[in-house]
């Protein structure tokens, strides 16, 4: 069968002049979009067809299909045009998308036998650009805050932070490292630079202790833990607070400096082993960077928050009307409660809060009564937000 990889270009690339190389068994071209190369495309002719895309339906109800890449040949080529791309990367700023795991391979029968051995015609693997969910009192208390010029934006943390967590997305392990730790050795050095100095002064930082604690018990409900690719999570269940600054120094002196004549130093294309370094670092830089936005959540920024939001209308107003029982008599009694939030809008999320408010609040006021059920809806328009019944039904 006839195999092709096409691998995009993210960087808007011109040649003035171009045409095919025979590179290993195959021919690599380049895919041309207007004025600019979009793609290097690299075509195999006479590939076995084993080694086609092979489609395995689920075992059980509720299991999904999947698909088994056997295609060694993929990881010769992508490695080939990235080791190549290296080389153009001393001279120029250009990247590949195949370097976020985004790629296609087409798959074509050379023989009527191979028609039917072929089960999946191309295979793509696209870097979606995933929407930014941003809640709007959080751009507008940053806004509020930037407009005073006697308050100093974290620069120097927002900036270093920008790029480690971009280059942790990009499994750019040792740089997202790196990054983070300059913030935390920023914010908490002190200017020391010896290890055994640095170290001794960042386990005397109590908010720094606080911060890696808190790293440790969010652990596994990170985002960033749940997709490790790595599915090693050793030093951090192992170490304490201590040790992980211990082992945060140490690594800074073994991953900030490079000896390529030493056996055992850091190799670029070996991330993987530096991936829970790198999220571990992250966390704490990120809360570490999150403590100077704390002026966002003052009553000042707050009071001006919600007087701006109501001089400007949005102010939203509900009403719950509820059946609920004492157990003492079991009678069927009425009741309702008056809730008023800042906004224009009732987005999915915000129906959630609302119910979650009005069952906390029940249960704070008749902690020993049931509630029957329960209907919220907006004064404005009496649109319905939420319903919950309960059965009185006892489940055994």
């Amino acid at each position: 069968m006839k195999v092709t990889y096409i691998f995009r270009i993210k960087t808007k690339l011109i040649l003035e002049d171009f045409w095919p190389i025979n590179i290993g068994r195959g021919i690599i071209s380049f895919i041309k979009n207007g004025d600019f190369i979009e793609c290097i495309k690299y075509t195999e002719s006479n590939v076995p067809v084993e080694h086609a895309p092979k489609f395995h339906k689920p075992v059980k109800v509720g299991d999904i299909p999947s698909i088994n890449l056997d295609d060694a040949n993929h990881f010769k080529i992508s490695n080939i045009i990235i080791s190549a791309v290296t080389y153009l990367k001393c001279y120029f700023d250009i990247e590949l998308a195949i370097e976020r795991k985004a790629f296609r391979v087409e798959y074509e029968a050379e023989t009527s036998e191979e028609n039917d051995k072929i089960l999946l015609p191309y295979f793509e693997s696209k870097l979606e650009h995933k929407p930014l969910n941003l809640p709007f009192d959080l751009v507008s208390r940053a806004l509020f805050l930037a407009e005073d010029s006697a308050n100093m934006p974290p620069y120097y943390e927002a900036s270093l932070l920008d790029v480690a967590r971009k280059s942790l997305i990009d499994e750019r392990y040792i740089d997202s490292f790196r990054y983070s730790f300059l913030i935390i050795d920023g914010v908490f050095g002190n200017g020391k630079i010896k290890s055994n100095h640095l170290i001794s002064e960042l386990k005397n930082n109590r908010q720094l202790f606080e911060y890696i604690k808190q790293t440790k018990s969010e652990w596994n409900t990170n985002p960033f833990t749940r997709s490790l690719k790595s599915k090693r999570t050793t030093f951090i269940k192992d170490l304490n607070e201590d040790e992980i600054i211990e082992k945060l120094v140490v690594e800074r002196g073994f991953l900030f400096h490079a000896n390529k004549s030493r056996v055992s130093g850091w190799k670029p294309h070996n991330q993987l082993d530096y991936e829970e370094l790198a999220v571990l670092s992250l966390q704490i830089a990120m809360l570490t960077a999150q403590n100077f936005c704390l002026p966002l959540f003052s009553e000042q920024i707050e009071e001006k928050f919600n007087q701006i939001s109501k001089n400007n209308g949005a102010t939203m107003s509900y009403t719950v009307d509820f059946i609920f029982t004492n157990p003492e008599d079991n009678i069927p009694r009425k009741g309702n409660m008056h809730i008023n939030t800042i906004g224009t809008r009732t987005p999915n999320r915000l129906k959630y809060l609302l119910a979650k408010h009005f069952l906390e609040w029940f249960e704070s006021n008749d902690p020993v009564c049931a509630i029957s059920n329960a209907e919220c809806k907006s004064d404005k328009d009496g649109q319905i937000i939420f319903k919950l019944n309960f059965t009185d039904k006892e489940i055994l």
